[in-house]
């Protein structure tokens, strides 16, 4: 038995104002927590979305409701993987080819994100 096997989280993944079902929830974040472990952000790196193991929206929506099934340890990696999104933006590309000015907008993008996305867990009372 998985940590996200108890009780129900609705039906289809995705449908609005559902919760993915606990066995999509449980692969979406296990396959993200896999892809952390071997490909963890460097500081200050940005890399495309695209390196993802599924899409953004998809991620930050299994962790959430990954918090109703998830015991105190793990709530905290789940926050720790939620924020961390932030490394990972639309339409990078190779990080290392952008212009100065480019790879600075960036990350001035990446950083309100990541104060989005923790506000987005204080707002639901997940900190």
């Amino acid at each position: 038995m998985g940590i996200f096997d108890k009780g129900s989280a609705g039906a289809e993944a995705g449908q609005q104002g559902q919760r993915p079902a606990p066995d999509v929830v449980e692969k979406i974040v296990k396959e993200y927590g896999a892809f952390l472990e071997s490909y963890a952000p460097k500081a200050g790196r940005i890399s495309d979305v695209a390196e993802l193991p599924h899409p953004k929206e998809r991620i930050k929506e299994a962790l959430l409701a990954a918090f109703a099934y998830a015991d105190a340890p793990m709530k905290e990696l789940l926050r720790a993987g939620y924020v961390c999104l932030y490394h990972w933006q639309e339409q990078v590309g190779d990080p290392d080819a952008l212009p100065e000015e480019a790879r600075q907008q960036l990350h001035a993008y990446a950083d309100e994100e990541q104060k989005t996305l923790q506000g987005d867990l204080e707002r639901l009372g997940l900190l």
